[in-house]
Order: C-alpha cells, then sequence, then structure tokens
C-alpha cells in the first residue's frame, strides 16, 4: 500500500505544477492575444515538477538510508548470540 501512495504522490507532485503553469500561460495567452507564453510555462511548470519529483525522491532515500542504518545499529535480541548464516556464536 506505501508503495502505491508513493507512486501516487510522484504523479501529483509532477502533473499538478504542470497543469497549473499550463492554465496560467493559456490565459496569459489570451489575454495578450500570444501564442508562445503556454509553451514557456509549460516548460517551466515541467521544470517544478521535475523538482518537486527530485526532492521527494531524496527524502525517501534519505528515510530509508537511515531506517536501514537504524536497523543494523540495533543490538541483538537477548540470548540470540547467531550471525548472519546462523551459526552460533561466542560472547568473549
Amino acid at each position: 500500500m506505501k508503495a502505491l501512495i508513493t507512486i501516487t504522490q510522484f504523479g501529483i507532485d509532477m502533473l499538478v505544477p504542470i497543469f497549473l503553469c499550463s492554465m496560467a500561460g493559456r490565459w496569459l495567452d489570451g489575454k495578450f492575444g500570444t501564442s508562445w507564453i503556454f509553451i514557456v510555462m509549460f516548460f517551466i511548470g515541467a521544470a517544478a515538477g521535475a523538482g518537486n519529483v527530485y526532492r521527494l525522491a531524496r527524502k525517501l532515500m534519505n528515510e530509508s538510508t537511515t531506517v536501514r542504518n537504524r536497523d543494523r545499529a540495533l543490538p541483538p535480541a537477548d540470548g540470540d548470540n547467531s550471525d548472519d548464516d546462523g551459526e552460533q556464536t561466542r560472547d568473549i
């Protein structure tokens, strides 16, 4: 379920700036009688969306690294002296 939420968040973070900037460009083109502002605003929205996705991906990677590092730092449960391949080890 978390993966579905993450994918949805990526889509929203990319599409909302593109949509808003495109609509603003279309409105400005109608107001000034031009036809090029829409294209410029579309690319500005795409750049903003890409920045949003990059920041979200970086945040998710930092969170997963933090969790992974925290899990590695945890001591083994009481009485559990086995290493990863199941062999018993001795505490010296």
